[in-house]
């Protein structure tokens, strides 16, 4: 028979939930990527399981995928507290590097990146990393509660084996909110620390002021809208829409509808190899297969980009070389 499009995923917004505490890895999960929380925490869905190719020969070097998980890996362990040399010896018997001296070779060349992302952040992190319980009133009976890892002091350090993105910037945003609102007293910072060819860049947030409460349960607000029906803000097309309007409004000619196209869509040649957000298999179930931008545009990305971004980019944070 004739194809047809599949319709829409609903046909308007479920009912909202009762009222009920959040913690904070949930409010982190659905900023990170509002769809997808959607779809599991409301519907019970998840997308198909697409199982990884076996390879059939000896690996002889690593990819950029590959490089990128081992050295993500090793920087979290290194900011767990584990030891150095501990961390690098389970590493090497992981069966995940190519045998012998390519292998020693590869994890070399991952290990000096992460060498150097930990020294240029040394004086970040001064003492004894810990975890901070939050537990923030929310309003109405609910709170917010959970823990925030990676403390030194009162800066909360991220470090990433990757470019410096919108997915950690907010995270940290996260728990800088969460930190300011549960201990108000303390003059709460957050680094989220990326890799650069020409040096690790950060992005540096407070400390905030008593509107962090305020920006927190407008989050919380926004994961119960998010949670009723799916909202059209992926994280790096959001991010580029509410910063280009921010530039917009200082002046500077960044449309923002450009700028958030770059990061949605998928170059039809695939000159670059890069998959916009539009390829996400989450974004395809919700808003259709390659679906345009303007089918986010017309369902609130502008309204919805900018209150998530807003208070970040307005609120005092700092993005530059480290």
């Amino acid at each position: 028979g004739p194809r047809r499009e599949p319709p829409r995923l609903l046909a308007g917004p479920l009912p909202a939930r009762p009222a009920e505490d959040v913690s904070l890895a949930d409010l982190k999960a659905f900023l990170v990527h509002p769809v997808r929380a959607f779809l599991r925490e409301r519907l019970d869905v998840a997308t198909p399981f697409e199982p990884d190719d076996l390879a059939d020969a000896i690996p002889v070097t690593l990819d950029n995928l590959e490089k990128w998980q081992i050295g993500d890996r090793l920087l979290r362990e290194l900011l767990a507290g584990h030891d150095p040399v501990a961390v690098m010896t389970a590493e090497q018997l992981s069966g995940t590097l190519p045998p012998g001296g390519l292998g020693t070779a590869a994890l070399h060349e991952v290990a000096t990146e992460c060498q150097r992302l930990w020294s240029r952040t040394a004086d970040l992190r001064v003492g004894e990393p810990r975890s901070v319980d939050v537990d923030v009133d929310l309003g109405d009976g609910r709170r917010l509660t959970g823990t925030v890892p990676g403390v030194y002091g009162t800066r909360v350090v991220s470090l990433g084996y990757s470019r410096l993105n919108p997915r950690q910037r907010l995270q940290a945003w996260a728990d800088l909110l969460a930190l300011s609102a549960s201990h108000p007293d303390q003059h709460w910072t957050a680094h989220a620390v990326g890799r650069e060819r020409a040096g690790p860049k950060r992005a540096l947030s407070g400390p905030l002021d008593h509107r962090a409460v305020d920006w927190l349960r407008d989050l919380v607000e926004l994961r119960d809208r998010g949670l009723c029906e799916p909202l059209p803000v992926p994280v790096k097309t959001g991010a580029a829409w509410a910063e280009a309007h921010a530039r917009e409004l200082m002046g500077q000619d960044t449309p923002p509808y450009a700028a958030a196209l770059r990061e949605w869509e998928t170059d039809p040649f695939h000159q670059l190899g890069i998959e916009g957000e539009d390829a996400d298999a989450h974004h395809q179930r919700v808003f259709g297969a390659r679906a345009p931008l303007d089918v986010l545009v017309d369902a609130g990305l502008s309204t919805h980009a900018w209150r998530v971004w807003e208070p970040l980019l307005t609120g005092g944070e700092r993005v530059g070389p480290l």
